[in-house]
């Protein structure tokens, strides 16, 4: 029974995304709702990560991105909001999807499949360290070169090479 936390100021949208939430899965629990950014961030310090996170970005108190700064969140995130402007910088949090207001009950299913497939996948591990090895500053050589020798273009492998003059 996947449990899950909403992080909304307007009580209105928390009932609507509730009842929706209900709509596409009578097993999705509904631990809290949340409307501030400092009340999320005390939340989540806490209390058990959730198995899931539906989060505006506009809150009463500040922008929702400030609560990375605060807690390290592990669980997958979908933003609902009625700005797209903050899309780049969801992703680049733990944000999963970015959904626009009115909400579109298909894309919240849709939204929901992605999270549970992302946590039945266990493949976070790896993509961090995939991500980890992007970001090295370790620069990266060529170990092939490609030279044009008269109307052919062999190949030579770093090794076998000991000077190439280009023109």
């Amino acid at each position: 029974m996947p449990g899950v936390l909403i992080i909304e100021d307007e009580l209105p949208n928390i009932q609507r995304l509730e009842k929706m939430l209900h709509a596409s899965d009578d097993n999705i629990t509904v631990i809290t709702s949340i409307q501030t950014v400092q009340a999320s961030i005390e939340w989540l310090k806490t209390h058990v990560q959730p198995d899931m996170i539906f989060m505006d970005i506009r809150l009463t108190d500040g922008l929702s991105f400030e609560i990375f700064n605060q807690v390290t969140i592990t669980a997958p995130v979908i933003f609902i909001t009625a700005y797209d402007e903050y899309a780049l910088k969801a992703f680049e949090v733990n944000g999963i999807d970015y959904l626009l207001k009115p909400l579109e009950a298909d894309k919240l299913e849709k939204s929901i499949r992605k999270a549970r497939s992302l946590s039945r996948s266990g493949s976070d591990e790896s993509i961090l360290q995939l991500i980890k090895s992007m970001q090295s500053k370790q620069p990266i050589y060529r170990t092939r070169f490609l030279v044009a020798y008269r109307d052919r273009y062999p190949h030579y492998r770093r090794g076998h090479c000991l000077f190439y003059f280009g023109k």
